[in-house]
């Protein structure tokens, strides 16, 4: 990741982008705000991919893609399933 980074000149990002990802997590396990965690870790994800198309020719974007619909399945099976 490190390396990926460095690549795309973003190391001095890498910071916050663990943040968003922790915090992200954090808010997903919470059932009240389970939808800003689906949310924030969705865009995350989804920038991922845009920087992996836009710097690499569209390689690696596979588990970018699953990762965001893994959150978002998460969040739907917590709230609609009772």
């Amino acid at each position: 990741m490190t390396t990926n980074f460095t690549a795309m000149n973003m190391l001095p990002y890498m910071a916050l982008v663990g943040v968003m990802e922790v915090a992200g997590v954090i808010a997903l396990c919470i059932p009240r705000t389970s939808v800003y965690g689906a949310l924030v870790l969705s865009s995350v994800m989804s920038g991922a991919v845009a920087v992996h198309i836009a710097m690499f020719g569209g390689a690696g974007i596979l588990m970018p893609i699953f990762l965001g619909a893994a959150v978002w399945t998460a969040h739907c099976l917590r709230t609609y399933t009772k």
